[in-house]
């Protein structure tokens, strides 16, 4: 009895708040771009292109460019791998948030009697 309360409860608080996961899912996604294109570029400055010829292999502004090199581009091993913790940490709430919404669909259809 007590396990369905706290089924019901936490499926209650994480369809409420479900977009603070998608949010955090988007930093993530946002931040492992700007760290590929960062790679990318400085590999291709390292080889002797020109800003303005790795702005036109990327298919970004300058302003984006210079924006993610200032994010990310001083990104040490530390806070890369902070930034693989974070998207194992995303990828476990993930995998919670569909057993929860799973758990609440089933509470749902036993609560409806479709069984």
């Amino acid at each position: 009895m007590l396990r369905a309360i706290l089924i019901f409860i936490g499926a209650a608080l994480i369809s409420r708040y479900h977009w603070i996961l998608y949010l955090f899912g988007a930093f993530l996604v946002n931040a492992a771009i700007a760290a590929a294109f960062g790679a990318v570029a400085n590999r291709l400055i390292g080889q002797g292109a020109s800003v303005a010829e790795v702005l036109q292999h990327l298919e970004v502004t300058e302003a984006t460019y210079y924006r993610w090199r200032n994010q990310y581009g001083a990104m040490g091993p530390d806070e890369a791998k902070r930034l693989k913790e974070l998207e194992v940490e995303n990828a476990r709430l993930k995998k919670l948030l569909a057993e929860a919404e799973l758990d609440k669909a089933i509470l749902k259809e036993v609560a409806e009697g479709k069984w």
